[in-house]
């Protein structure tokens, strides 16, 4: 089969020339048509004349048409080349235009100062940092496995349906523990599902039994139609309101006696999932219990920022009003999207990626505390052994000085 090779900024090229020249065209046929509009003429050969003049301009336009169709199919010619290079390269295109865009801006807002040559300058320097930071971003993406996009929408959905009260937990839950556990053969999935469950059940009776002003029916807990912001009712809007939402679901999330139990299932099922990773033998290796602890450290840390994030955020806006399976969503969405930004630069999502850096760090720290100690005590030894070399041969020196005696 032969290779097919495509100039595409070429096509592009050629697709704004039809377009000049379909533009010329229908310039031309405004002038015929205006010499045909000014001849006064009265014979029959006069009145053809006129007729033909009038049948070379439709003839003009006729062409000046084709030509801009010829242009405009070159051009999506071109863009689906472009986009399926695109798509190939992992969206390395449209990444260096959106880096270049976003460095111009920057550039221009901090080169204002200076006028219109520092708006001008600032933006032509934005655009290159732009440009060089995305392919150095790029080249670190790239080099990563592909994420499992099919994989990735399925756990986003669970999660999702997750937070929509008893009924879409339960059901989330069952799926999981059933079909991904038991049918698929895997005893994290049948911790995970059972876990899922346990959560919408605890979830529905927080609600309802909640004292913080936000008690909801049975109905909206077996929903999720219940509105956990609305003790924020009284806090205002903007960043007042913010800073309230913020401070007390954080506060909420780190509370030992309400979240302790969540905190030790999230350890377990962290540990499912590096027992996978390690083996056989995982619970001989110090690293399993380090990486299992670190990584549900910052799992719980991030879910409590993002939630309380979420929260300030819509308090801010003024929707106390919403319902826990809309803060849920929003909550999954911006956590899936900041794992998925990580997943795309480092192959690991945001707990895996800090509690690897943080035990590495240590493991390094300890690495560099342990040589450096040992070429202390080999320095003192050696420096003892030196002395002692010394002061063996002073004493001799000094017995032969006095050897008379």
């Amino acid at each position: 089969m032969a290779d097919i090779s495509v100039q595409i900024n070429q096509l592009k090229n050629c697709s704004s020339e039809l377009h000049n020249y379909s533009n010329t065209l229908l310039s031309i046929q405004a002038r015929i048509l205006n010499v045909s509009n000014t001849l006064m003429l009265q014979s029959s050969s006069q009145v053809q004349i006129k007729r033909q003049l009038r049948d070379l301009s439709k003839n003009v336009g006729t062409v000046s048409t084709k030509m801009r169709k010829m242009g405009t199919s070159l051009n999506s010619a071109a863009t689906a080349y472009w986009k399926a290079e695109d798509k190939l390269l992992q969206n390395k295109y449209t990444g260096n235009r959106i880096a270049k865009t976003v460095g111009g801006a920057a550039g221009a807002v901090i080169g204002s100062s200076g006028g219109a040559l520092g708006t001008y300058v600032g933006t032509k320097i934005g655009k290159e940092v732009g440009e060089i930071a995305w392919n150095a971003l790029y080249k670190q993406i790239s080099s990563k496995e592909p994420i499992d996009w099919p994989s990735e929408w399925k756990k986003t959905a669970l999660k999702v349906g997750s937070k929509a009260g008893l009924l879409g937990g339960s059901a989330a839950g069952i799926y999981q523990l059933l079909v991904d556990g038991i049918m698929g053969g895997s005893a994290k999935d049948v911790y995970k599902g059972g876990k899922t469950i346990f959560d919408s059940i605890t979830g529905a009776v927080k609600a309802v039994n909640s004292t913080k002003g936000t008690k909801a029916t049975w109905g909206e807990a077996i929903l999720g139609l219940n509105k956990p912001l609305s003790k924020f009712a009284g806090a205002g809007n903007g960043w007042t309101g913010a800073k309230t939402a913020f401070s007390e679901t954080l506060k909420g999330k780190f509370d030992v006696k309400a979240e302790g139990l969540g905190w030790a299932l999230t350890v377990v099922g962290s540990g499912f999932d590096n027992a996978e990773e390690f083996g056989s033998e995982w619970y001989k290796n110090p690293r399993f219990w380090a990486e299992t602890v670190g990584e549900s450290a910052v799992s719980i840390a991030e879910g409590a920022l993002v939630s309380s994030a979420v929260a300030a955020g819509l308090v801010a806006v003024g929707w106390v009003g919403a319902p826990a399976i809309a803060v849920g969503a929003i909550t999954v969405g911006v956590t899936w999207g900041l794992d998925l930004l990580c997943k795309k630069v480092t192959g690991q999502g945001v707990a895996e990626t800090v509690s690897d850096f943080v035990i590495d760090s240590a493991i390094g720290i300890w690495d560099k505390t342990t040589e450096v100690g040992k070429a202390i005590g080999d320095s003192v030894g050696k420096t003892a052994k030196a002395v002692s070399n010394g002061v063996s041969s002073l004493w001799n020196g000094a017995k032969r000085m006095f050897s008379f005696a």
